[in-house]
């Protein structure tokens, strides 16, 4: 059965799976239903449909905001200065971005034109906060008070060249989008990540395998439609799930934040469902789980003293590369029988399992403030963490002794499991307080390095006072190194977020909204970064190198990229983007993908 509405200038239809779209009444070209237009402009609409993948994303991203109705109008005098062709009056409600007129004031191809105002759409849907860009270059006010962005821009002639090109070959500059050395592109059907969040997949330490969480059915019996948890082998490709219900059932809540051992065979994961193990308990807290493939065998790793489940949500574990220990975070009271305090870092020893709090002083000690986001070395001997706690070593025994952490925020401590020391990371230069919050720690293998985000302006004597820089200190010597820098050596124009470290520290990888980590003035189109939105980098820090990994060849992607992943050598890399995984995707979901960066 199939419902038709006919408005001004466009003809609707709902199918029988019930996504509306509207469709051009001259050709048919499936456009979304919130985007409607002047009869003049449904010509350049249906070529733009029919010639630009670029345009039929820009689709995509309005179908999956039906909140908003975006309207083409012809404005047959021109009301702003004549320069401009084109002006878009967008209306909220309640924050929410509800409709958008677009009005073109000219007569010749408007296809740049439209490809561009609805770009400006799409900023204000990404949350591209235009003010606070403006002083990057890539951003600035025009003579109407209007904010104009070289993203549109580049949009709006993306769109015109592919339709030239695919209506004229000839009109082609013969060079070739080499793009980017990717090795593979894995559906998780998230429409609305966490952009700051914690990574939905990992590469394993060997680099053979990444695990990921996926809403996608990727595999028969996967009938539950919500996330679950799935390992592919990067050579063969071969997909398993690994969140099975017990019973030959699915999981009747979602699974997340996975980690994997170097040998692929143990898997840890956070999950809400309570029918993964053979006994069976009430769903919906969030629980540390860890899956053995090889066995089959799925195990409830945050449990009491009576090996009951943990009366308190437990989150974000992670796994040693050996696979002995496992890190992850809990408010749950009884994780210990002396456990006191806040959310704290839990330890487990799989083999004994015995658990410890990592978050504590040299003595012991819990003290009060929330701690969160922990990392693990290769060995399981060192744990990065960041938290509110005073946890610095200052009861006089040594003459190293810390002063005490005062600052009243995050700051980044480890913790040696052997010779139960735990150490500030975080530490201005000449060991004072830091003047911002520090978090997102991640530890190279071998324990050295230590990656973390800080918005703390002295740190090194190149920071940045209130923007969020990637750092890393190295544990034997004490130095603290800015790696989110341009290669004159200045700090990123803008915050960066979720730093991971290869397994010898020479690669750190992290994402930003920064525009100078690629060049500082003049840029070619590799080097540019004008997309406004978060970016996945990596750094290799023997030659100060950094490359941009969601990205390559010519053309620069538009979409939101976030959470690396890197393998211990730092050669794999594995991030999660809405850009397209294939020409024929036209959603607007999250996908996965992995590359060996180092090929470029």
């Amino acid at each position: 059965m199939r419902l038709c509405c006919r408005v001004p200038a466009i003809v609707c239809a709902i199918g029988v799976n019930g996504v509306l779209w509207a469709s051009s009444s001259m050709a048919g070209a499936p456009l979304p239903s919130n985007l409607t237009a002047s009869a003049v402009f449904r010509p350049a609409l249906e070529r733009m449909w029919q010639s630009s993948a670029t345009f039929r994303r820009q689709c995509g991203r309005l179908s999956a905001a039906p909140q908003l109705h975006v309207n083409l109008l012809m404005e047959e005098l021109a009301r702003h200065p004549s320069s401009y062709h084109a002006r878009a009056a967008m209306k909220r409600q309640s924050g929410t971005l509800v409709s958008v007129d677009i009005h073109l004031t000219r007569f010749e191809d408007p296809i740049a034109l439209i490809a561009h105002e609805i770009e400006h759409a799409i900023e204000q849907l990404e949350g591209v906060d235009l003010a606070a860009q403006s002083g990057t270059g890539n951003v600035w006010k025009r003579e109407d008070g209007a904010f104009e962005t070289r993203r549109a821009i580049e949009v709006g002639r993306r769109v015109a060249r592919e339709v030239n090109a695919a209506e004229d070959p000839t009109a082609s500059d013969g060079q070739e989008d080499s793009g980017s050395l990717r090795l593979h592109a894995i559906a998780l059907h998230d429409r609305f990540p966490l952009l700051t969040g914690p990574p939905s997949g990992r590469v394993s330490p060997s680099g053979r395998q990444v695990v990921f969480s996926s809403y996608a059915s990727l595999v028969a019996g996967d009938g539950n439609k919500t996330r679950d948890i799935y390992v592919m082998d990067v050579s063969t490709r071969r997909v398993t799930l690994e969140t099975p219900g017990a019973g030959g059932h699915s999981a009747n809540g979602e699974s997340l934040n996975p980690d994997i051992s170097r040998d692929g065979r143990l898997v840890v994961f956070e999950s809400v469902a309570g029918n993964l193990t053979t006994v069976e308990f009430a769903r919906g807290i969030p629980r540390v789980f860890l899956r053995d493939r090889q066995t089959d065998i799925v195990r409830l790793l945050s449990t009491n003293a009576r090996d009951e489940p943990a009366n308190g949500p437990s989150t974000t574990p992670a796994i040693s590369a050996d696979g002995e220990a496992v890190v992850f975070i809990s408010s749950a009271s009884d994780i210990l029988e002396d456990t006191a305090g806040s959310t704290g870092v839990y330890l487990i020893r799989l083999a004994s399992n015995t658990r410890t709090r990592v978050d504590v002083t040299n003595q012991g000690q819990v003290r009060s403030g929330q701690s969160a986001s922990a990392a693990i070395s290769a060995d399981g001997r060192y744990v990065a963490f960041m938290s509110r706690a005073d946890l610095t070593a200052r009861d006089g025994s040594s003459p190293a002794d810390e002063a005490p952490d005062g600052n009243g925020t995050f700051d980044i401590y480890v913790r040696d499991t052997v010779k139960l020391r735990t150490r500030r990371v975080s530490q201005g230069r000449g060991g004072r307080d830091t003047d911002g919050p520090s978090y997102h720690p991640a530890i190279s293998g071998d324990g050295r390095f230590v990656a973390f985000v800080s918005e703390a302006s002295n740190l090194t004597h190149d920071g940045s006072k209130r923007v969020a820089q990637i750092y890393l200190r190295d544990m034997e010597t004490g130095a603290t190194e800015l790696i989110s820098r341009a290669p004159a050596g200045r700090p990123g124009d803008a915050a960066c977020a979720r730093p991971v470290v290869s397994g010898d520290g020479s690669v750190v990888a992290y994402q930003s909204l920064a525009s100078n980590l690629l060049c500082d003035d003049k840029c070619g189109p590799s080097g540019r970064d004008i997309n406004l939105l978060w970016d996945v980098y990596a750094y290799e820090r023997p030659v100060r190198r950094t490359i941009r990994a969601s990205g390559g060849g010519r053309e620069e992607w538009m979409e939101s990229s976030r959470g690396p992943s890197l393998d211990d050598t730092g050669r794999l890399l594995a991030f999660m983007s809405t850009h397209p995984s294939s020409p024929s995707d036209e959603g607007h979901a999250e996908n996965l993908f992995i590359f060996d960066w180092t090929r470029r």
